[in-house]
Parts: C-alpha cells; structure tokens; sequence
C-alpha cells in the first residue's frame, strides 16, 4: 500500500479510469462511455492525443484512421468522459491509481482501469549524447507540432524505423536543412520489411509518398550506418557515423548543430509492474510486455492494457486495442450484455486483423539488435540522472553482479528522476549479453513509485519516507 498526503484532491469511484488520453486510451474511453459507463480519463499532457495524435497550434490533426475518435481529439469532456489533463498517475496498487493534479493529490477506486501508457523512445547511449542539441526523433517532433520550433537549423536524423523519414519532411516543411538521413539498416534489409506494408495498402502509399518527397527536396538516405559518436563541447558540432559492418569504411564527420535519434520504442510498463500484473520476456523486441488475453485484459482481471504500452503496433492498432478493452470493461460490469458485446468485439477484431501486416512491419522495424549493444563505447554515460558510464556497469558485471536489482544498487544506474525509464532496458541488455543469460533468467528491474518525479513543498513536511 502506498501511504500518501492528502492535499486538497478528491478521490474518485467510477465506473472505469483509463490512463493515457493517446489513441488506446481515447478508443477505450470513448467505447466505455458509449456502453453507458462512468469514464475518467487521466493524462499527464495538457492536450489529449499522446505522441500518435499529438495536437499542435493549430487545428486538431485528424487523419482517417482516427475517424472513430475525431470528435474527441479536441476535447474528450464532449462524450461525457470525466477528461483529466496534467494529470500525473504516479502510483498502483491494490487501493488504486495514485494521482496528482490541478486538484491536488488524491486516489481513484475504479471497478475496472485500462492503462494505456504508450511507449518510450530507446535510444543506445554513444559519447556526446547529453549535449545541448541531442533529442529523440520523437522529441523533435513533439517541439515542432506544439510551437512550431525546429530542433536546430542544420540536423541530422539517425536510427531506424519510419519515424526518420516522417520527421525528415516535416522539419523541412518548416525550413531546415538536413544534415543526412542515417539508417542503421541495410538498404536490402530495409526494402524487405517494408514489404510488409504492402498488404495494407494505406499504410504502403503512406510510405511512398514520404520516400518521394524526401527525393523530390534532393534527400537521400544514407544506409547501414550507426551513429559512434557526438561532437561538440558545450553543444552539439557535429556528428560521427560509422558502417555497422566494418569491413565497409571507417567512422566519418558530419556538421550539424542537432542530432535526432530513434531506435525502437519500449513499451512503458511500470505501472503495470507496480500493480502486480504478469510480465513475459519477448526476445524479438528485447523488451519486457505485459501478458494478456485476446480481450486486453492482463493477469489481474480487473486491469487491461492497450496500445503501445503493450506491444508497438501504431496509432492505428492501439485505438482498436482500446476499443477492445472498453468493450470489455462495460461487458464485466454490466452495461453491455453477451451477445452485444461480443458483436462489437468481433467487429474490432476484424479491422485489428486486417492491420495485421503493418503490425508486423512495425515488429521487424523495431527488432532488438544487439550489435548496437556490443559496441557500446565504455566512456558513454549510460544513465543519465546518476552520469553512470557505460564502463562502470560492465566493470560491475565482471565482479559478480548477477541481477538488474544488484546492478541498480551498486552502481546507481535507473535510481535518477527517470526512475530508469531511460537507461533501465539498456542495462539488462548489457547485463544479459555480459553475462550470456537470458533476460529471462536474470529477472526485471523492480517498478516503485513515484514513476515520475512528484513535487514536494513545505506543506509536506509530515510526508513519510515510505510515501515515495
């Protein structure tokens, strides 16, 4: 049980609290609510949307694959959901969310919660990586669609996956120059998996047509090549990037006074853990997932999990996931019967069936590749909160650490602010290829609250150790 002050919050009882106003967690209000449900939606965001559907300055984004959640993108309140936004879950257990926001601190009891929490950039740390001028490819996109900011005026992207090719065009629509486009991927490699998307072909145009803007503006992607090193003293200069096969050239310099950087996104699991909800190992994503069945529902029967937080499968497939999971819901309470339930089910199944191939597409995009681990550089800072390189956690390693929760302890890494939301995934593939265990058999780093950083002021002074 998480003891917590009481600052001026009400606590709740509805029906169902869903966490994580991105497109699982609207598809599962918007379908709860529609059942006749009692909803809050719960967002540490001030605009709903969550990276998918992110809102900018300007008119509510609403592309067609969101047409069942268009009238809710500008404001959820208009279905009736109870809409909560800056508004931080930090804790879950066996009494409820924990949450602090504009009300104050307090708990929601619901009957039934779908976490909906999304997914973390992952990011391999190299050298110079915490240099003013650094962010995720995500990031870049969040500051461009909220202010209209480009990250730099000569950038470079580097990683892998659809997101470099997406951002590429946006930040030239909004008037900077490309320094490249680095993709860790073979060209070969690359045009397989984006087969995939041919057999669902809206996804396959979509793609098309950003390779051809791209070609149109005199941008090409540069491919097989991974970034070894950022350069800079006080911010970033420039970028290195080597060959991924050695046998291919040596490292090289590119000027640039921004790097954007996106290598696969983790499902972000942490309340979930926290709760006790079941956890397996996927070996093709290298990361930690919450177990659940066909229905969304975990292995506590009254949490369910959607969208990215789960598995990456787009924006597409996670307002399906939460469909799902709000039928669900409203069917364990009551408000749907059997037969309609299971209609409406069976009718969110088929469209999650025919998006079948993007999911796939997105799975061998996102892979795990531990080449990147292997030849992480030892003076690279690992975890950033605690400035822990990449060097003192294999040194550790080789003096007999054995479990994620030894190496936290004893050398620090994921005890920061993040709470290893940043570093946590990293370490275990360290961990487990220093090792040659299995992620498996060496266990999980163990998620506490608060997930994210609380404020805590002088009308808090009686708050107990054990609170946080």
């Amino acid at each position: 049980m998480i003891s917590e002050p009481k600052t001026g919050g009400q606590d709740l009882t509805p029906d169902l609290a869903v966490v994580g106003a991105g497109p699982a967690g609207l598809g599962a209000a918007i379908a709860a609510r529609a059942a006749g449900l009692t909803v809050v939606l719960l967002d540490d965001q001030r605009r709903p949307g969550g990276q998918g559907l992110r809102q900018g300055i300007g008119a509510p984004a609403n592309p067609f694959f969101a047409r069942d959640i268009h009238h809710v993108l500008a404001d959820p309140a208009v279905a009736g959901v109870d809409y909560r936004p800056n508004s931080l879950v930090w804790g879950f257990d066996e009494e409820g969310l924990h949450v602090e926001g504009p009300e104050g601190r307090y708990r929601i009891s619901a009957k039934r919660t779908v976490l909906a929490t999304g997914a973390s950039e992952w990011v391999p740390p190299i050298p110079g990586w915490t240099l003013p001028g650094v962010v995720t490819a995500g990031g870049a996109q969040a500051l461009l669609k909220a202010s209209g900011v480009a990250v730099g005026r000569r950038i470079a992207i580097a990683g892998t996956g659809p997101l470099l090719l997406q951002l590429a065009t946006q930040l030239l629509s909004a008037g900077a120059r490309l320094a490249g486009i680095f993709e860790v991927a073979f060209f070969g490699e690359w045009l397989k998996t984006a087969s995939y998307t041919m057999a669902y072909p809206p996804a396959g145009v979509q793609g098309l047509l950003l390779c051809g803007d791209l070609w149109r503006r005199g941008i090409n992607v540069q491919w097989g090549l991974v970034p070894t090193r950022i350069v800079g003293r006080d911010r970033v200069e420039g970028l290195e990037v080597s060959p991924i096969s050695p046998r291919s050239g040596g490292a090289r310099r590119i000027e640039a006074d921004a790097v954007c950087l996106s290598f696969g996104l983790t499902p972000a699991y942490e309340l979930a853990s926290m709760r006790g909800c079941r956890l397996a190992y996927d070996p093709a994503a290298g990361t930690w997932q919450v177990e659940r069945d066909e229905a969304m529902r975990s292995s506590l029967g009254d949490v369910f999990v959607a969208g990215d937080g789960v598995g990456i499968g787009g924006a597409r497939y996670a307002i399906l996931e939460g469909q799902l999971a709000g039928c669900a819901a409203a069917q364990d309470l009551g408000a749907l019967d059997t037969a309609e339930a299971e209609r409406r089910k069976r009718t969110i199944r088929r469209r999650m069936n025919r998006l079948a191939p993007l999911k796939r597409f997105l799975a061998r995009t996102y892979r795990y590749r531990p080449g990147l681990i292997a030849g992480l550089p030892l003076d690279a800072i690992l975890c950033r909160c605690e400035q822990v390189k990449v060097g003192t956690v294999r040194a550790a390693i080789r003096d007999g650490i054995v479990s994620p929760h030894e190496l936290r302890i004893l050398t620090r890494v994921g005890m920061g602010p993040c709470q290893g939301r940043f570093c946590s995934v990293t370490a275990e593939r360290v961990l487990a290829l220093e090792t040659g265990r299995s992620p498996e058999d060496l266990g999980i780093s163990t998620s506490r609250p608060p997930v994210r950083p609380l404020a805590i002021g002088p009308e808090e002074e009686g708050l107990r150790e054990d609170a946080i």
